[in-house]
């Protein structure tokens, strides 16, 4: 599974919560930029909220993507699938007050994207993944977690187990 989602959309709460049910590895982001010593807080002050110089932001960002998908590769089973599960939190109240509950947290791994330019600076490259292709060519499966309403639905393609296994290890939040 790839979490995928704007900050602040419960991506590390819902994977955290699909890790205690399923097992399997878990990669964080937030983790990897600890490893790397990545501090987001420094780079928002730095990059003036990601207005200015965010090139020499971008090259540590793809850095640690780079180290991402080396853990994923590690850790693939020859032939499975993968499963995007998108995290949406599509209120703009709820995201303002899941960034102000991460305030004061930022030495956390997983609240230190506590600056609303994370956001905007995330949102305003945002790709939705049904674009992606997997190397066979055809499009990744894609379920969507609505955090704001604790729904799952299935977006695209999905073996109907995977949407069920899935659905089971989010109940009783997730209907």
């Amino acid at each position: 599974m790839l979490m995928s989602g704007l900050p602040a959309s419960g991506k590390t709460t819902t994977a955290g919560r699909l890790h205690a049910v399923l097992g399997g590895t878990l990669i964080r982001s937030c983790d990897v930029y600890q490893r790397l010593g990545i501090r987001l807080p420094e780079w928002v002050a730095r990059t003036r909220g990601f207005t200015e110089g965010v090139e020499a932001y971008e090259q540590v960002r793809d850095h640690a993507y780079d180290e991402m998908a080396r853990s994923l590769e590690e850790t693939l089973v020859t032939g499975s699938s993968l499963v995007i599960v998108l995290c949406e939190c599509d209120d703009r109240r709820e995201t303002e007050r899941r960034f102000a509950a991460r305030r004061g947290r930022e030495g956390e791994p997983p609240h230190e994207a506590s600056d609303l330019a994370v956001y905007r600076d995330i949102k305003r490259r945002w790709q939705h993944p049904a674009a992606d292709t997997l190397p066979h060519g055809r499009a990744p499966t894609i379920l969507t977690v609505d955090t704001v309403r604790n729904h799952l639905t299935a977006e695209s393609g999905g073996d109907p187990s995977i949407v069920t296994t899935i659905r089971r290890a989010l109940a009783p939040a997730t209907r």
